[in-house]
């Protein structure tokens, strides 16, 4: 059986650093559970990635591909479901194999494997790499909190302005 909650997932570490974060970490298992369940899924190894949400690949009864993801309740995350179509956040996939940034070309890499991505997805690779300027702007936003000489956060920004570039923006 795959296992659903790996000790070195991101998730599992970030959420456990706060009471609200251990709460919902403690359910989340039976959520996982009662999620599958309900719409009958075959759920694969979790995506590696993530500080808030636990999302896995997962397959249909009739095998179309989904993803099942669940995310910590937070203001943030409240209109998240509403704004998505699909209800995907491509992130993690782009990384699984190594941190695209550390190539010397990030761009030719990004190309790629947004490409990949949005084939798979039947979705534009435009919108897909919209997507991922949006979610890596919002994650350097929330991290200036913790980041106590910005430079992590610079960091993110100036990969940011990696993908705004490659999605032309």
């Amino acid at each position: 059986m795959t296992d659903l909650f790996p000790p070195a997932l991101p998730v599992l570490t970030a959420m456990s650093r706060t009471a609200d974060g251990r709460g919902w970490l403690a359910g989340l298992p039976t959520l996982v559970e009662q999620m599958r369940e309900r719409w009958q899924l075959r759920l694969h190894a979790p995506f590696h990635g993530g500080s808030c949400s636990w999302a896995a690949p997962a397959e249909l009864p009739d095998g179309t591909r989904a993803v099942l993801k669940l995310t910590w309740p937070h203001p943030e995350a409240r209109t998240e479901g509403a704004a998505l179509d699909p209800a995907f956040d491509p992130w993690p996939l782009l990384e699984q194999i190594d941190a695209p940034f550390a190539h010397a070309d990030p761009h030719r890499v990004l190309r790629h494997r947004t490409a990949l991505l949005a084939e798979a997805l039947g979705e534009d690779a435009d919108r897909i790499r919209a997507w991922s300027v949006a979610r890596h702007v919002e994650y350097a936003l929330w991290s200036v909190d913790e980041d106590e000489s910005l430079d992590h956060s610079i960091t993110l920004l100036r990969q940011a302005r990696i993908l705004a570039d490659l999605a032309g923006l």
